[in-house]
């Protein structure tokens, strides 16, 4: 991404660009770039393409057109799955066009999956720039994060926007929608707390997960039972429910090794590659249990597992009782 950034930064382009991964927000954020960089307000010497049925005719066509009234072209070429297997023969021809793309064109592909050993990608990585769009880092998110809320005259504490970060779905998608969400919740209160997040923001499996293994570890049964009903209601799977229950228990385990070796949270953080947040939370839960309970529920969640692939108990009960064993 770094070389990415300074193309823009000395204005130099090459002429072919594929911007792939996990973050469609920086993927279409970059992409706006390009158009605010390289195009008029008119938009006239653009074209996009997409879909998995895009005609690699057009598209080379396209990037022949010489851009009117203007140094560049852009052409979008999108989705095209043109970088993974199923479209051998017109990757092939597209992956022979590159090196002939003329220099008043830049192309640029954004595709969610490649698979590295495809020809196009070659040329692509080899000629142009393949850029992969993971999450940045917490520190990187948090400055993000911190800048929206400036942008609406808001302030945002570090370990609010953590707890935000540990809270909703992954994905800076997820990340802004919750966070314009909380601009109009707090109306004209600047400050944003952890409190408003509880109240108003969406949370993840995850997180309800962390908050029902909370509530196992406090023997808190009627709670356990409530929260595991509601994600029953919103189409959670008994199945992933109890793989996600089985994972937080394994992190408590981990966590909790680690701090008899006397490592700090931050330290944990970062050799287990989870928040800051989730370390002292697995820390907290670790209190109320054993090596010897926690072992015992990983046995017990593989053994549901196990009961309910194959037919011995009905999945909803399975985790229930599970959920009973643990909280009473």
């Amino acid at each position: 991404m770094k070389e990415l950034r300074n193309d823009f930064k000395i204005n130099s382009f090459k002429s072919v660009y594929l911007l792939y991964g996990d973050e469609s927000y920086l993927i279409r954020h970059y992409s706006k770039e390009f158009t605010d960089k390289l195009l008029d307000e008119a938009m006239m010497n653009c074209d996009t393409f997409e879909g998995k049925d895009v005609d690699i005719a057009s598209v080379i066509g396209a990037a022949e057109t010489l851009p009117f009234l203007s140094r560049r072209r852009l052409v979008f070429v999108k989705d095209s799955n043109l970088m993974v297997p199923g479209r051998k023969d017109d990757s092939d021809v597209m992956a022979k066009y590159v090196p002939k793309i003329p220099d008043t064109t830049v192309m640029i592909f954004s595709e969610a999956n490649v698979d590295k050993r495809n020809r196009l990608y070659k040329q692509v990585a080899s000629l142009g720039r393949a850029v992969d769009f993971k999450t940045p880092a917490e520190s990187d998110l948090i400055k993000w994060v911190t800048n929206i809320f400036k942008k609406k005259n808001m302030d945002i504490e570090p370990q609010t926007v953590k707890f935000l970060l540990a809270t909703v779905p992954k994905g800076m998608d997820s990340v802004y929608a919750e966070a314009d969400k909380l601009g109009d919740y707090t109306g004209e209160r600047r400050l944003v707390t952890v409190n408003d997040i509880k109240e108003i923001c969406s949370k993840s499996l995850e997180a309800r997960i962390f908050d029902l293994v909370g509530a196992l570890c406090m023997r808190q049964t009627q709670k356990a039972l409530l929260q595991y009903h509601n994600m029953l209601v919103m189409k959670e799977q008994p199945l992933m429910m109890l793989a996600m229950m089985a994972r937080q228990f394994r992190l408590i385990l981990n966590c909790k090794a680690y701090a008899e070796k006397a490592v700090p949270p931050n330290k944990i953080a970062t050799e287990m590659g989870i928040r800051d947040f989730m370390v002292k939370e697995c820390l907290r839960q670790g209190g109320h249990y054993s090596k010897e309970d926690l072992i015992r529920a990983l046995m017990d969640c593989q053994d549901t597992d196990m009961r309910i692939k194959t037919g011995l108990i009905e999945g909803e009960l399975g985790v229930e009782l599970l959920i009973l064993k643990y909280s009473t």
